[in-house]
This record gives structure tokens, C-alpha cells and sequence, in this order.
């Protein structure tokens, strides 16, 4: 008899989103129905530092007062400041019971000149998504996909956080 099938609800419509969780899942050997939910993350919609955590969770959370599963997963992208730079990275936040766990994408440098456009004025991203590509990048391969050559689109770099949170929340060994 084999595993049962785990239930995962994520808190968007995004199928860039949504694909990135089910091949985690997927690569992490977990049998799971990925199931999408339609929230909002309660957040500016370019989320800076600790909004991106925020983000995360709310859509975790949201998810949970929609759908029965056994986990709740929300991603948030944005930029978080670090030694003097500004980065992109993806936020995944896992629910599982009453415990909230995160995991983190890797990170890449927006360019200075960018950055501090965007710090003044968050609205001058979508400025620079034009400029690299489109505005709906974000439901394609990502920013990501385009300053790496397609080495990393947006689905493996949200993939990437989705595994680093999944793991701590069903490691109990932690």
C-alpha cells in the first residue's frame, strides 16, 4: 500500500507559482495534489525586506481559510537589502498545523542604478521589467531568467524556497 497523497494548497493563480511547487514537491519524492487558491498577499506589489516574509505568510495563511490540506504554502518575490546592495529574492512560507516555516531562494544583485530608483519610487520596477523584457515577466520565465541567459527562470528560483521551507516543516528532526 502506498503513501497517501498529501494536499497542498498555495496561495495564488500564478502558474509560474504553482508548477514551482509541484516539481519541488515532486523532487523532494512527496506524492501531493497541488491546489490553487485565489488570495491577495496584503502586501505592496513590490514587497521590500520584511514585507516579503509578510507576503508569504498572509498567502499561507489566507489559503488555510479557504481550502482543508495538509500543507499551505505561500511565495512572495521582492527586494531585500543586504552589505549595501539590493537583491531579488522569493519567499516561501509553509504551514503545517499551527507552525509557519520559511525558505528562501537564492539571490541576485539589482544593478545600483535601478535600486535606488526603485527605493524612491517601487512603481519604477515595472520601468525596469520593461526594459529587461516585459511587465508580465513575472508570469513567464522571471527577471531572473533574463539577467542569468535562462540558467535560472522564475520557477526554479521560486522552486528553490519551496524546498528550503518544505523541508524544515516536515523534518521533525530539526
Amino acid at each position: 500500500m502506498g503513501a497517501e497523497v498529501m494536499k497542498v494548497a498555495v496561495g495564488s493563480l500564478n502558474e509560474v507559482k504553482l508548477n514551482a511547487v509541484s516539481k519541488a514537491l515532486q523532487e523532494m519524492g512527496i506524492d501531493a495534489i497541488v491546489i490553487p487558491v485565489d488570495v491577495e498577499s496584503g502586501v505592496h506589489e513590490i514587497p521590500l525586506n520584511d514585507e516579503i516574509f509578510e507576503g508569504a505568510r498572509n498567502r499561507a495563511l489566507s489559503a488555510k481559510k479557504r481550502v482543508p490540506a495538509d500543507l499551505y504554502i505561500g511565495l512572495e518575490s521582492g527586494l531585500v537589502k543586504m552589505y549595501g546592495k539590493t537583491f531579488m529574492v522569493s519567499v516561501a512560507a509553509v504551514l503545517k498545523g499551527e507552525s509557519i516555516h520559511y525558505g528562501l531562494s537564492p539571490g541576485f544583485e539589482i544593478p545600483e542604478r535601478w535600486a535606488v530608483k526603485i527605493e524612491r519610487d517601487r512603481s519604477s520596477f515595472f520601468e525596469f521589467m520593461e526594459e529587461k523584457g516585459g511587465r508580465d515577466l513575472g508570469k513567464r520565465g522571471g527577471l531572473v531568467s533574463v539577467l542569468t541567459s535562462n540558467v535560472i527562470t522564475r520557477t526554479e528560483f521560486c522552486k528553490l524556497a519551496v524546498i528550503m521551507a518544505v523541508s524544515k516543516a516536515l523534518n521533525e528532526k530539526w
